[in-house]
């Protein structure tokens, strides 16, 4: 701090304010008219603005606090249930987030599956949102599905489910004719 004519002012008090996070409310400046607080982060990604008042002067700074690490994963599959027919397909999307709840962009993401297949990677988009497909295999079941980030995942589970009837088999006794087939009426 500095007086009118630039001389460095020592023993002011000073006052700390900010728009975000935590900081000493205040201290004094030292014999080189330095005065020091501390900002402490909030948990919500953005910028604070610091302001120091002394007496009727003040000066400001501005602070941005960055998203964090990936630190959750919330995975999603719609639909949740779909045929073990070798292509039926369900959107998967993964959620990721930092320590504070943050949505993490541009954060790598690696998909695996229990059964059937997935696309393996995709990148969050500026919302946090990554996304992969989930195709069926052939056999009933349930997938687990895993998106992992960093050091963090999530899973979801999708139904392979019984798809409808696709081939109807004739059964006769060797060597009695007993004419056409017709399909019995639906219930």
């Amino acid at each position: 701090m500095t007086d009118a004519g630039g001389n460095r002012v020592a023993g002011a008090a000073v006052a700390w304010t900010t728009t975000a996070g935590t900081v000493v409310a205040s201290s004094t400046t030292d014999a080189s008219g330095v005065a020091t607080s501390a900002l402490t982060s909030s948990t919500t990604a953005g910028t604070a603005t610091v302001t120091a008042t002394s007496g009727g002067a003040s000066g400001t700074a501005a602070v941005a606090f960055t998203v964090g690490a990936a630190a959750n994963v919330a995975v999603s599959a719609s639909p949740a249930s779909i045929t073990a027919d070798g292509s039926s397909t369900s959107a998967l999307s993964a959620t990721v987030t930092d320590a504070g709840g943050n949505r993490v962009a541009g954060a790598a993401v690696a998909w695996t599956t229990t059964a059937g297949t997935v696309v393996a990677s995709s990148t969050t988009d500026a919302s946090g949102v990554a996304t992969s497909t989930l195709t069926s295999s052939t056999t009933a079941g349930t997938a687990t599905v895993t998106a992992t980030s960093g050091g963090a995942s999530g899973t979801a589970a999708v139904a392979f489910t019984v798809g409808a009837a696709a081939n109807v088999a004739r059964l006769g006794v060797a060597g009695v004719d007993h004419g056409p087939m017709a399909a019995a009426p639906a219930p």
